[in-house]
Parts: C-alpha cells; sequence; structure tokens
C-alpha cells in the first residue's frame, strides 16, 4: 500500500473525511519489494464501506466512484490529481412509462 494503494487510501480519505474505519481488510501481491497489486476494504460506521483496487501488472480504469443512496458520482481519471479538482454535479430527472401506457 506505500507505492501505488496510498492514492486509493486518499481518495476514501477525501469522501469519508476526518472518520477513520472500523475494520480493514487487505491482501496484495509484491513484486520485487513494490505492491504490484492491492485490495482492500474499509469498513465504517453505518454498514458504508470503501472498496480499493490498484494493479501494475494490468490496466485497470484509473476512474474513482462514490456510490450512495441519492446517486452515483464518477471521477474521471485522474482520480488522484495535486492540483484543485472541479465537480460538476447535473441531476436529471425523467418520469419511467407505466408498463401500460403505449410505446
Amino acid at each position: 500500500m506505500l507505492d501505488v494503494g496510498c492514492y486509493a487510501v486518499q481518495f476514501a480519505t477525501l469522501v469519508y473525511g476526518t472518520e477513520h474505519p472500523l475494520k480493514i481488510i487487505a491482501g496484495g501481491h509484491l513484486k520485487d519489494g513494490v505492491d504490484e497489486s492491492t485490495s482492500t476494504t474499509l469498513i465504517y460506521s453505518g454498514g458504508r464501506t470503501a472498496t480499493l483496487l490498484t494493479h501494475y501488472g494490468v490496466q485497470l480504469p484509473r476512474d474513482a466512484y462514490v456510490i450512495g443512496s441519492k446517486g452515483t458520482l464518477k471521477v474521471i481519471l485522474p482520480a488522484v490529481q495535486t492540483y484543485p479538482m472541479l465537480l460538476i454535479i447535473i441531476y436529471l430527472f425523467f418520469m419511467l412509462p407505466h408498463p401500460s401506457w403505449p410505446l
């Protein structure tokens, strides 16, 4: 977690603020002393979780998602950056057709 894994932990910290996880479950694989892959679940109060995946050996998407009861926020790559990030959130509401309505 000391190499690429720290960026995923940093993003979880941005989401949960100063709250610390109640439990951490983590695994990974070292190659030549470097964390080639990590898989981590941070468990917070209220059943909330952060699931973190990193890997040097395969091309994973570099996006980050925040999924909650009111919707999903996708942060497009790079998910972690050193300069200020502008997030634009647009809410769209529309009626789904009733099954009895003609198409």
